[in-house]
C-alpha cells in the first residue's frame, strides 16, 4: 500500500508506485486512507496527449481529497463491484471503454482537437442510442461562427460512439429543419436520442405567483403563440418582453440595445431594475451553481454579456415546436419525466430533451470555436455517463451539491426546472 502526497483536486499517477496497474484503465476504485473513491481518467489535453490523472466521480470525494492537499495519505486499489439484479450506479459488468488517449485520426473541422474514441465491449447496451445538444442564439440576423448556433451530435454503432463534425447553422428556421430531420431519422429507426439546449428552460417560481402566465407550460405556450422568428432571424423579442412586463407589479425582463430606442419599449429597461435582487433574478438551480463559485445569467436579462434572456425567449418556442411534430415520444426532464429515467420503463423511440449549460461539466478545447466545443464536450460526457451506467444518476432527485427541502425539490420539478450534470 503506497502512501503519497495529496495535491491538486485529482489524482496524478505518473510517478505512482500504482502506475503500471491505472494507466490502461478507464476508470477505477481508489482507497484514499481507507475511503472507496470512484474516478474516471482524465482526458487527453488540448494538444491532444494523455492526462495522467483521474478525477473523482462524486464530488464529495473530490472535497475529502482536496481538504488533505499536501498531507501524505494512503492508496490502494479496489476490485470493481460485483453486479446485482437491482439498479447500480457503479459500472457495468463487462463494460470496457477505451482509455482516453487513443484518437481517432478524423479532426472536428480545421483547427480542432482530435476526439477521444469510446467504446463499449460486445453485447453492453446504454439507454440512449444518440446524443444531440444544441449551442442557441438569439441574433436577429443570419450569424456563423462565434456566438452562433452549433449542433453537436454522437451515435453508437458498432459499439463505437461516432461522433459528427458539429453543425453551424445560420438561422433558427436551419437549425430547426435540421434537428427534425435528424430526430426523424431516428426516429424512424427507433432509436433513443438525449437532446439538450444551452439556456433556461424557465423562469424563477417567484415570476409565475405574480405574472399573468400561470406556470411553465403556460410560459412556453404563450411564446410560441406571441414569438415571430422570421426565416432571416428578424423576430419582435424585445416587443414580447415588454408585454410581458407590462402584465407584472413590477418589470422583472431588462436589457436592450439603444437601437432598440425608438420603438414603444416603455416597460422594458435597458438596465437591471433596482428591486429587482439575486433572490428574484434566479432560479434554484442557478442559486446552487451560484453557491458552488460558478456565474450563472439570469434569464431575465435579455442584453448584454454572456445574458441568455433572449435565448429563453427565442428557443421555448422552438421546443414547443418539437414537442407538437413528435407528440407520442417527446419528453423533458424533469417536467415530463420526473426525477427517473429507467431504461425499462423508456420505450423506444424516445427523444428526452433537457437543459444544459456547459458550466456543469469538463469542457475540452476540441474545437477552434468555444461554442463548438462546449457542445461536443457534453456529448462526451453523456456518453461516458450512459456507458458507464451512471447517466441515471444524473436524472434522478437533485442533491449532490446542496440539500433540498422536499417544497424545492417539487418546484424545480415542476415549476423552474435543472440542469443535466448538476
Amino acid at each position: 500500500m503506497p502512501f503519497e502526497r495529496a495535491k491538486d483536486n485529482q489524482w496524478w499517477y505518473s510517478k505512482s508506485e500504482l502506475r503500471e496497474q491505472v494507466e490502461q484503465c478507464a476508470e477505477i476504485i481508489l482507497c484514499v486512507n481507507g475511503r472507496a473513491c470512484r474516478m474516471r481518467h482524465a482526458l487527453p489535453g488540448r494538444d491532444g496527449r494523455a492526462t495522467l490523472s483521474f478525477v473523482f466521480v462524486d464530488d464529495r470525494d473530490r472535497q475529502y481529497w482536496v481538504s488533505l492537499r499536501g498531507s501524505r495519505v494512503s492508496l490502494d486499489l479496489l476490485p470493481p463491484p460485483v453486479a446485482s439484479d437491482g439498479p447500480s450506479r457503479e459500472p457495468p459488468v463487462g463494460l470496457r471503454l477505451a482509455r482516453p488517449t487513443r484518437v481517432d485520426k478524423a479532426k472536428v473541422l480545421t483547427g480542432g482537437t482530435e476526439l477521444p474514441t469510446l467504446q463499449l465491449a460486445p453485447r453492453q447496451s446504454t439507454i440512449f442510442d444518440a446524443y444531440i445538444f444544441v449551442d442557441w442564439s438569439a441574433s436577429k440576423s443570419p450569424k456563423s461562427g462565434p456566438d452562433s448556433i452549433w449542433i453537436a451530435e454522437g451515435e453508437w454503432i458498432n459499439c463505437n460512439l461516432r461522433l459528427s463534425a458539429p453543425c453551424n447553422l445560420s438561422t433558427r428556421c436551419a437549425a430547426m429543419d435540421y434537428l427534425a430531420q435528424r430526430l426523424a431519422t431516428y426516429a424512424e429507426n427507433g432509436k433513443r436520442v438525449l437532446l439538450g439546449f444551452d439556456f433556461a428552460y424557465s423562469y424563477p417560481g417567484s415570476f409565475f405567483s405574480q405574472s399573468f402566465i400561470p406556470c411553465r407550460a403556460a410560459l412556453w405556450q404563450y411564446l410560441s403563440k406571441n414569438i415571430t422568428d422570421a426565416p432571416t432571424n428578424a423576430n419582435n423579442r424585445f416587443q414580447v418582453a415588454n408585454a410581458i412586463n407590462a402584465g407584472l407589479p413590477s418589470p422583472l425582463l431588462w436589457g436592450r440595445p439603444q437601437g432598440q430606442a425608438h420603438l414603444s419599449l416603455a416597460n422594458l429597461s435597458s438596465k437591471k431594475p433596482s428591486a429587482l435582487t439575486n433572490c428574484l433574478s434566479f432560479r434554484l438551480i442557478e442559486k446552487v451553481l451560484r453557491g458552488m463559485g460558478l456565474q450563472p445569467k439570469s434569464a431575465f436579462q435579455l442584453f448584454g454579456n454572456g445574458s441568455v434572456g433572449s435565448q429563453v425567449l427565442m428557443g421555448l418556442p422552438r421546443i414547443e415546436q418539437l414537442k407538437l411534430a413528435f407528440p407520442n415520444y417527446f419528453l423533458t426532464w424533469p417536467f415530463d419525466t420526473g426525477w427517473a429515467l429507467q431504461p425499462t420503463t423508456l420505450p423506444k423511440p424516445a427523444i428526452i430533451n433537457c437543459e444544459i449549460w456547459p458550466g456543469a461539466i469538463l469542457v475540452c478545447n476540441f474545437h477552434k470555436i468555444k461554442d463548438a466545443s462546449q457542445m461536443i464536450s457534453y456529448v462526451i460526457w453523456a456518453a461516458r455517463e450512459d456507458a458507464y451506467g451512471g447517466l441515471p444518476h444524473w436524472f434522478q432527485v437533485p442533491g449532490r451539491h446542496c440539500q433540498l427541502s422536499p417544497s424545492q425539490i417539487t418546484a424545480a420539478q415542476n415549476v423552474e426546472g435543472w440542469i443535466l450534470g448538476v
